[in-house]
């Protein structure tokens, strides 16, 4: 939750990392509502790489986690809606996933 990470910043780094993210997070807002002004919804993929397979070492995994949620992780701060939508598979067979957003309240 957007409350719990906030804290652990806020803890973490103190007050001026924390009002430093709460500020970036309106910019990011207003930008995706200004967006939503002339877009109904955005399409994009869910995550920009296809995931890492189970059984991976672990060094492939991390190297992946920033990436997995680079698409997804905006909208967890700004509070627009936003779902995922199964789309196909992979050359590897795992399922790709599309991501529909949208505007707040509507």
């Amino acid at each position: 939750p957007r409350e719990l990470t906030s804290q652990v910043v806020h803890n973490q780094y103190g007050s001026h990392f924390y009002a430093k993210s709460q500020n970036l997070i309106r910019k990011l807002t207003l930008q995706y509502d200004k967006t939503f002004t002339k877009y109904d919804l955005l399409l994009m993929p869910t995550i920009p790489i296809v995931s890492p397979l189970v059984g991976q070492d672990f060094g492939a995994f991390q190297q992946a986690r920033e990436k997995i949620r680079q698409n997804t992780s905006p909208f967890n701060h700004t509070g627009h809606p936003s779902m995922t939508i199964p789309c196909g598979k992979s050359q590897d067979g795992c399922p790709v996933g599309a991501m529909l957003c949208a505007k707040k309240l509507e």
